[in-house]
């Protein structure tokens, strides 16, 4: 009984792959699509709307196909500060257009004005200072010095005069030894008090080159606490470090910011756009800098926006752009290359597109 059951078993079995092999035959190759499988393939349901299938159209066939975000010109700067503090005025709004260092928010800086005034004034100090040093004595002071000396100059000759009195008169016998000696006594006394009230004289019209050292040194040390105050003054106001457009504002009045939490606003130049494409390794052999393409977005249907391959990365890396579909494969290899899009495209920075790069550069 098993031995027919075996028997029949392998004859059904020969019988179907007979059958497989002969309609083989007759249709061809098995992967080849067939009438039935085109109507199946086609879209069998309108949208639910009724309306256009939003659907990106299919590139060219030949062409290298890649997922891609739009950047501006430049990357998007994302603008900080060194330094926490409350905003207190933005002076730019979203989508306007600044040039380099024109000036885009202030933080509270009350501390630092009063500090820039007090330092202000210490410069002015040591600058009056300098001057008084190096012009000498006041006027008035000057004029007292001068007359001290000629009075002390006359005083000197007079009691030189009564000396060589009283030498004389002691010759003759008129006079005692104790007047001569304090008549000698007190020329030698006057001559040493002219002599010194003549160098203070001078010293009143000749300024000390090291009083003038020090002034300048303290006037120095003023500057330089002034420019402190200023530099710090100045970090309280962010400036735009590039030409380009105001793309979001993320704080505003009145709110306080930390540095390494968030940026104050991004920045970008979208005088010109460009799109940065996710190409699967199995492409990068086929990249040429100077490559044509085109991009095309849902929001803007079967439009192209043609542009130029102008970069090639030089590592391989993980996707950056990924589509909503299901099947799609998160754990290929890509290389990032930049589209230069040609002037004039509407595209929006951060809108996700679809680029299409042709085989060879023209």
């Amino acid at each position: 009984m098993n031995r027919w059951l075996k028997i029949g078993g392998a004859a059904l079995l020969a019988v179907l792959l007979a059958v497989l092999l002969t309609r083989g035959l007759l249709q061809g190759r098995s992967d080849a699509p067939n009438a039935k499988d085109r109507k199946r393939a086609k879209r069998l349901a309108r949208p639910l709307d009724g309306g256009k299938d939003y659907r990106v159209p299919l590139g060219p066939v030949e062409a290298i196909a890649a997922q891609g975000i739009v950047e501006p010109r430049r990357r998007v700067v994302k603008v900080g500060a060194a330094q926490p503090g409350l905003v207190v005025r933005v002076l730019v709004k979203e989508g306007e257009v600044v040039q380099r260092g024109d000036p885009l928010l202030e933080f509270d800086s009350t501390p630092e004005r009063a500090a820039v005034e007090t330092a202000t004034a210490e410069v002015d100090a040591a600058a009056a200072q300098l001057t008084r040093s190096k012009g000498g004595a006041r006027p008035e002071e000057k004029a007292a010095a001068a007359a001290d000396a000629r009075a002390a100059k006359e005083r000197a000759a007079l009691a030189a005069l009564t000396a060589k009195r009283q030498a004389e008169l002691k010759a003759a016998g008129a006079a005692t030894s104790q007047d001569f000696d304090q008549a000698r006594y007190q020329a030698a006394a006057e001559r040493a008090a002219a002599k010194a009230l003549r160098f203070r004289s001078a010293a009143a019209y000749r300024p000390w080159s090291l009083d003038v050292s020090v002034a300048f040194a303290s006037y120095r040390l003023a500057r330089a606490r002034l420019a402190e105050a200023q530099a710090r003054l100045s970090r309280l106001t962010v400036t735009a470090p590039l030409a380009g457009r105001v793309l979001q504002l993320v704080v505003h009045e009145g709110e306080y910011y930390t540095p390494g939490t968030t940026a104050l606003l991004t920045l970008g130049d979208t005088s010109r756009k460009r799109v940065r494409l996710d190409v699967d390794e199995r492409d990068v052999g086929r990249l040429r800098l100077g490559q044509r393409g085109f991009v095309q977005a849902d929001a803007f249907g079967a439009q192209r926006f043609p542009g130029k391959l102008v970069e090639i990365g030089y590592q391989m890396g993980r996707k950056n752009v990924r589509t909503d579909e299901p099947t799609e494969r998160i754990d290929t290899k890509i290389l990032e290359v930049v589209l230069d899009l040609d002037a004039g495209a509407e595209l929006v920075v951060g809108q996700r597109v679809v680029g299409y790069l042709s085989r060879k550069p023209k």
